[in-house]
């Protein structure tokens, strides 16, 4: 009697063992997308959309929306994520939005820069 139940004891701990430390709870996850705010232009604001994908990829996105007539002008892509497409964690996330004279400046979690020409809605990658 002792024995079985020193048996299923050590057999306890060692499922509870096994199951806390390979557990894929402990997988580092990526915090959520940063809070971006809207900037707002000459009645124009423009939004971030975090969670855009284009064939499954995600892809940083921006709208412009008319302010007076809560209607959606344009979107465009400013750049595409080359990581892999299951692998959530690695996503970017567009982190800042400014205007900078007529065109609108955006930085990604990667410090990397684009600008959308306002007229245009043309992408260019920054310096």
């Amino acid at each position: 009697m002792f024995r079985s139940s020193l048996h299923r004891t050590a057999l306890s701990l060692l499922l509870f063992a096994a199951s806390t430390f390979l557990s894929p709870r402990l997988e580092a996850k990526r915090p959520p997308p940063p809070d971006v705010s809207p900037v707002t232009y000459l009645g124009v604001r423009y939004e971030n959309v975090p969670n855009q994908r284009e064939n499954g990829m995600h892809v940083g996105y921006v709208e412009a929306w008319d302010i007076q007539a809560n209607k959606k002008l344009w979107g465009t892509t400013v750049y595409r994520d080359t990581g892999s497409l299951k692998a959530k964690d690695s996503e970017t996330y567009i982190k800042s939005m400014s205007v900078e004279g007529e065109k609108l400046k955006i930085e990604n979690e990667k410090d990397a820069v684009f600008f959308v020409d306002l007229k245009t809605h043309r992408v260019t990658k920054g310096p």
